[in-house]
């Protein structure tokens, strides 16, 4: 059987939890349950299975069962079913939500995605972090300005959200508004930093790397690299807490993720400005909110780069690499480093990789390689 731990930790960021499931006054067979909380998954999915041939509690079962094969991995199932107890009801906005995230993780087309999330909305699930996703999904479409507006609705519904707060700096960063998306994470790191309760290092160790992949409305390919976090407090079905404790831990995780991710777009706004301190100081802050925060240890690594800490450089984009091994810049990146510690076989191998990763990257690697031998040959720091 897969690892419940991890398992778990993913249905809180995405579905939701079996616990929540199991305090729903008309839900599945109770002997399913129960066999749920004996972590024996196969032995639900029969129970399940066999009432769904006896045509017992269709709605409830189907929508139970898209639970278990959520957990045992099978997301085409999962969306097969949640599919089925749309049919039987379709006003249930939850479920919408729960196709779009499946819609998201089967890599579907992002128009199909949005129409579950515009139904969910219709059908009253109008909280923030369903306009936070629509909003993502609608950038990752190139609808720079639906995104904006919902990113905006889900900062009003919560001030001091991160996740919306990161997606709108971004989607300025992408209209050229570069000062604007500074004054927005600005803003947003001042708050946290006066808080009378400081966040909490987010604690744990990936335990997985993939890439999703969407498809823009022009047929464009976009590509977002995601991770799967293990956290450290045990859970398993047998102590599985409580459904409101659950949100709370997984929504504990996504804000703290997404602060440390503020300070490391702000530590890459300050870096593309030259404000290489601030921009040190940034992403260490960022860092230690996440340690495994691969786009922050990345953003520090160039910023070490650029501040001649070579070997700094290396160590930052040693660690970025590990945590997502798929990622071309930083190859590129930790391949500069090498050529500038005169490490010339690592760093034909990390150009090597990035090349692999990045066929078509050759012009720009030949680019960055004759920047850094002016950055050998000269004082100025900011070349």
């Amino acid at each position: 059987m897969k690892n419940i731990h991890s398992l778990v930790v993913f249905l809180i960021l995405t579905f939701g939890t079996v616990s929540t499931i199991a305090q729903t006054p008309s839900g599945p067979n109770s002997n399913a349950l129960k066999a749920l909380t004996r972590n024996d998954l196969p032995g639900a999915v029969r129970i399940i299975d066999s009432d769904i041939a006896d045509g017992k509690n269709l709605f409830e079962s189907f929508k139970f069962r898209s639970e278990l094969k959520n957990l045992n991995g099978d997301f085409t199932g999962a969306f097969a079913d949640i599919t089925k107890a749309l049919e039987i009801k379709s006003t249930a906005g939850g479920l919408y939500q729960q196709r779009a995230i499946l819609r998201m993780v089967l890599g579907q087309e992002p128009n199909r995605i949005l129409e579950d999330l515009d139904l969910a909305i219709s059908f009253g699930v109008k909280h923030e972090k369903m306009y936070s996703t629509r909003g993502m999904i609608r950038i990752n479409a190139g609808d720079l300005d639906g995104g904006i507006s919902d990113y905006k609705l889900a900062i009003g519904l919560r001030p001091g959200y991160a996740q919306p707060t990161v997606g709108l700096a971004s989607a300025y960063r992408k209209k050229g508004g570069d000062n604007t998306a500074a004054k927005i994470l600005e803003d947003f790191v001042a708050t946290v930093e006066n808080l009378d309760k400081r966040v909490r290092p987010l604690g744990g160790t990936v335990t997985a790397s993939n890439t999703v992949e969407t498809r823009g409305l022009d047929g464009s390919t976009k590509t977002r690299e995601t991770t799967t976090l293990l956290v450290g407090q045990a859970v398993t079905l047998k102590n599985m807490p409580s459904a409101q404790e659950m949100e709370q831990m997984g929504d504990r995780m996504e804000q703290t993720k997404n602060t440390a991710a503020a300070y490391a777009h702000l530590a890459s706004l300050y870096e593309k400005r030259k404000e290489l301190d601030k921009a040190l100081i940034t992403s260490d802050k960022g860092i230690k909110i996440d340690p495994n925060d691969f786009y922050g240890l990345g953003i520090r690594g160039i910023v070490k780069l650029e501040l001649r800490d070579f070997n700094g450089a290396v160590t930052d984009l040693d660690r970025a690499i590990r945590i997502t091994p798929k990622n071309a810049s930083l190859y590129l990146n930790r391949g500069i480093a090498h050529l500038l510690l005169d490490k010339q076989s690592e760093a034909q191998r990390d150009f090597d990789k990035y090349l692999e990763l990045n066929p078509s990257g050759k012009p720009f690697l030949d680019k960055q390689i004759e920047y850094a031998r002016k950055m050998q040959t000269s004082d100025n720091p900011m070349l």
